[in-house]
């Protein structure tokens, strides 16, 4: 079986819902729902665990209890986790603060995420990489701040191992979106949301293939200046926190099965629209009977 891997940002996400307005400081408010769930690359790793896709966890969580306890749920679940990496800081927390019409911000303590540079996390996993066909970083920015010469490195070395690059960046807190413009040319396949695409995918950059995630609006997949249009699945949403890495993880089940790039946004639009209609919990992720059931009615 093909398998890929995922590197970047593992941590926990606080997920707290609903909240209807900011406080202002010295003031507080209730919530009505609270979950606590392996977050970051580890919603990828789950949704395709749940697809039935083999799947490797590349990342840095901290040796205390957090970190032991996020290994676990990851290897209950199957996905490989023998490339993680430990480290002496606190394993990484995202609270999630999720509004009225299930959108949300999250405020990130980082700890052992940036710990580990690219290159570390890459050197851990190469000898386990053989059989995986892609790899997809995501939320690069919020992993150890390095030279860009590292991340050429990593892409070249993965290239000279007939494994494929998948990069989603995710909202840079630094907002030092030129520094990466040197890369983005460099990996077979950039994503990006409709936040991110004007601040990364400007006129100069050209990408190979760039894919455009639109929440509620689909997809648009960029290739040779052409733009394709792929159309969402209507859905209520009731919470969208880690709907874009499910969406990545999805993507990339499909691309391994067909390498289809069309038929592959559409299996993703469809598995991240049933995930944004259930709330927050371990077992949000859809199966792959129910990814295909979607799109056969549809």
């Amino acid at each position: 079986m093909q398998k890929f891997a995922v590197l970047g940002n593992l941590n926990w996400d606080l997920v707290l819902r609903t909240i209807p307005d900011w406080p202002g400081w010295g003031r507080e408010v209730f919530v009505d729902h609270v979950n606590r769930i392996p977050g970051g690359i580890a919603h990828a790793c789950l949704a395709a665990r749940h697809l039935g896709t083999e799947v490797t966890a590349i990342g840095a969580v901290g040796n205390d209890l957090d970190g032991m306890a996020l290994i676990t749920q990851l290897e209950q679940a199957a996905v490989h986790v023998d490339a993680m990496q430990s480290s002496e800081a606190a394993t990484g927390l995202s609270t999630a603060i999720v509004a009225p019409n299930a959108e949300r911000t999250y405020f990130t303590y980082a700890g052992a995420l940036s710990t580990a540079s690219p290159l570390d996390l890459w050197h851990h996993f190469r000898e386990h990489a053989h059989g995986h066909r892609l790899l997809l970083v995501s939320g690069a920015p919020l992993i150890k701040r390095s030279p860009l010469t590292e991340w050429v490195q990593l892409i070249s070395e993965a290239h000279d191992r007939e494994i494929e690059v998948a990069l989603d960046l995710g909202w840079d807190p630094h907002e030092q979106w030129d520094v990466w413009s040197d890369i983005l040319p460099l990996v077979d396949i950039v994503i990006v949301n409709e936040a991110e695409e004007p601040v990364y995918l400007k006129p100069q950059i050209t990408p190979r293939i760039a894919v455009v995630k639109q929440g509620a609006g689909g997809a648009r997949i960029i290739r040779d200046l052409a733009c394709t249009k792929i159309p969402p699945f209507p859905t209520t949403p009731v919470d969208t926190g880690g709907a874009g890495d499910v969406w990545n993880g999805s993507f990339a089940c499909r691309y391994l099965d067909t390498g289809d790039l069309l038929q592959s946004a559409m299996f993703a639009n469809a598995a991240a629209s049933l995930y944004v209609s259930i709330p927050a919990a371990e077992n949000r992720y859809p199966s792959k009977k129910a990814v295909l059931e979607l799109l056969r009615k549809a």
